[in-house]
């Protein structure tokens, strides 16, 4: 149920049509962003910011899917050498929220800035990139079906 459209396969490495997607996204989230926040912020400022939150994001959501599912991992993917193998797969969204606000939120501390203002700078870049990941989903056949 869970096949995904690969687009090209360079050794190793296996471009999909999801995968591709995301790309686009946050690369679309971080022009939007960008856009949004050169007055505020400046360009420098406001690219720094997105370099600290989306990784932030990424680990925010591997941390939180692998908490709630610690079982499954340690039994059936291989114990504690599941958690560093990014591209097996195993994110959550609320996990990537988390973990970009938290994120934020320590770029704010570091730079001596109030977190709020940068987090309404990066809520419509975020959830234009939440809009293309959901789309991205159509590809790895999730979300389909009469279930639906």
């Amino acid at each position: 149920m869970n096949e995904t459209t690969v687009l090209a396969t360079l050794g190793p490495l296996t471009l999909t049509a999801y995968s591709l997607l995301l790309a686009l996204g946050a690369a679309a989230a971080i022009v939007l962003t960008a856009l949004l926040g050169r007055k505020r912020l400046g360009a420098e400022s406001t690219l720094s910011l997105c370099l600290a939150v989306i990784p932030g994001a990424v680990v925010g959501a591997r941390l939180v899917y692998c908490l709630t599912m610690i079982e499954s991992i340690l039994v059936d993917f291989g114990g504690w050498s599941f958690f560093p193998k990014l591209w097996e797969g195993g994110f959550t969204l609320y996990g990537a929220i988390l973990g970009g606000m938290l994120a934020a939120w320590l770029y704010a501390r570091a730079t001596h800035r109030q977190a709020a203002p940068l987090m309404d700078l990066l809520a419509p870049g975020a959830s234009l990139m939440l809009c293309v990941a959901r789309a991205a989903e159509y590809f790895t056949s999730q979300g389909l079906g009469d279930y639906m």
